[in-house]
């Protein structure tokens, strides 16, 4: 008893003088996150992600749930990611007096995290799919990307400000690649891709809308909410004339990642329309093809045009040669033959046009390829004498960026600004990361037949023109579409996996398979792990 007694005594002091270890520190911490936000209030809101995470990773340590996530939530998401990804202007911000201008699509990216490390501290269902999937070729790609990440962070030795440059490593951390791994764990749900694709050909209508005012009215108007003071987007923003002629930018801070946006819906609509069994959703499917085709146009980008002609063929020669039924070794060999011959022969033909329109139509057109000429000129010698590591995070714009209209410093060519900053092996990764899901893509339609080959399909198209593309922009937005995007195809491109295999709830869902559909999937080839 008396030991009892003393034992109760000492757990009691223990836990009395841990209560107010615990006060101390957050008290402490209170002062020194007012404090700071008083001094620098534009680091703070930097800063909040590094604030806000940890308080979420304790309380989900303490509030464990074995549940997984309802197909709501899973279809929810990705819905607001297209939408928010396509809609919001990425040249305005939310300006509330005299506080710190906040990026809707920043904030929206800084809520799925916030809620992705809750999730993957609370619910051991959420990690099995990020970590205990057993497919190798998800968790290369996974590993590709950390390894690009630690490699951009490594070329911060080089940066003018570390700090502001660490800061700004980080948002992109969170802006771009973040979504893969946020894709494989949380969307896994069958109805996730044709949720977002819907949601990408509803919002491609509503940027048409936007672009046919900005065309007639020869302003967008949602330029005119910019905040003053504000980033180089918003500079952009305002000065895109080329030959006289106003191109459109909709929703997006400059009119080639309008094109760029367009040209991916451009190869979804195309798979939606060749896969569709139905009168109406072809009929849909078309009306959403023209219209992306006409806002790409409407850009006035050649860029864009050479890469929508890109997806739109890829997409075409999968459905040519897409698999009817489970293909063996040789005729999987076959097909992937057919498909390489058809793209060169397809590649060989379309030459001289694509020459014309690289080269340049126009006075103004035929400058801008020499500036990008002029580029490689500048940045090749100091990828040569940095090969490993770079020079610096940030310090491509100042090696070989151009000076373009309104005094704005530009680098067209995202390979070459990687290289320059982060080395050849940086290159290799980043490419690597978008190429590897295209490729399970293609070999997904080639080697069985599966629900999802239209989709698999469009993202095939999708990431094919984002790796064409960064040859001429260094404008990033669209990689969060492609991380995104990435991370679907890896989890749909399974082959011996079903809606069942990855734990997903279908309470109250009355939209899930049942019972007896699941088990005619299973039949049909998706069998359960």
């Amino acid at each position: 008893m008396l030991m009892n007694s003393a034992t109760l005594r000492r757990a009691t002091s223990i836990s009395a003088l841990t209560s107010v270890l615990l006060w101390i520190v957050l008290l402490l911490g209170i002062f020194i996150v007012g404090a700071l936000t008083a001094l620098a209030p534009d680091l703070m809101v930097r800063l909040a992600p590094l604030i806000v995470i940890p308080v979420f990773v304790v309380v989900a340590a303490f509030r464990s749930n074995r549940s997984d996530l309802g197909p709501r939530f899973m279809r929810g998401w990705a819905m607001l990611l297209a939408c928010m990804l396509s809609l919001w202007p990425t040249y305005l911000s939310l300006k509330i007096g005299s506080a710190p201008s906040l990026d809707g699509r920043k904030l929206m990216m800084l809520a799925a995290l916030v809620i992705f490390v809750y999730l993957v501290v609370n619910r051991p269902a959420i990690r099995q799919a990020l970590f205990f999937h057993r497919d190798s070729g998800t968790h290369l790609v996974g590993f590709i990307i950390l390894a690009y990440i630690v490699l951009r962070y490594v070329s911060l030795h080089g940066a003018a400000f570390p700090v502001h440059a660490f800061l700004m490593l980080s948002w992109e951390l969170v802006y771009y690649y973040f979504l893969y791994y946020f894709a494989i764990a949380c969307l896994r749900h069958p109805d996730c891709p044709a949720t977002l694709q819907s949601a990408f050909f509803w919002a491609m209508l509503l940027m048409a809308i936007l672009v046919v005012l900005e065309k007639v009215q020869g302003v967008n108007y949602l330029t005119l909410y910019v905040p003053m003071g504000g980033d180089v987007g918003a500079m952009q923003a305002l000065s895109r004339l080329r030959d006289g002629v106003l191109r459109a930018q909709g929703t997006f801070e400059h009119p080639i990642t309008l094109a760029e946006y367009a040209s991916m819906v451009s190869g979804f609509s195309l798979a939606a329309l060749l896969w569709a069994r139905r009168m109406r959703g072809r009929l849909f499917a078309l009306l959403v093809l023209m219209t992306s085709l006409a806002v790409n146009l409407a850009s006035a980008s050649r860029s864009g045009l050479v890469c929508a002609g890109a997806a739109m063929l890829l997409v075409f020669v999968l459905w040519m040669y897409r698999a009817r039924k489970v293909q063996s070794l040789a005729g999987l060999f076959g097909r992937q033959v057919l498909v390489i011959g058809t793209l060169v022969g397809a590649v060989v033909l379309a030459a001289p046009v694509v020459w014309l329109l690289t080269q340049g139509r126009s006075t103004n057109e035929k400058l801008s390829s020499l500036a990008r000429s002029e580029m490689l000129d500048r940045g090749v010698p100091s990828v040569i004498d940095n090969p490993f590591i770079g020079t610096g995070f940030g310090t491509a714009g100042q090696i070989a960026g151009h000076v373009g209209n309104g005094g704005l410093l530009t680098l067209d060519n995202h390979y070459l600004g990687i290289a320059i900053e982060s080395g050849v092996p940086a290159v290799l990764l980043f490419t690597l990361s978008l190429l590897i899901p295209l490729l399970r893509a293609v070999h997904a339609v080639l080697s069985r037949p599966s629900p999802h080959a239209a989709f698999l399909a469009g993202a095939a198209g999708a990431l094919a023109l984002l790796l064409i593309i960064r040859g001429t922009m260094w404008l990033s937005t669209n990689l969060a579409i492609g991380y995104l995007l990435a991370g679907l195809v890896m989890v749909f491109s399974r082959p011996g996996l079903s809606w069942a295999a990855e734990a997903v709830s279908t309470d109250k869902d009355r939209t899930a398979p049942g019972p007896h559909q699941a088990s005619q999937a299973a039949s049909r080839g998706m069998l359960r792990a």
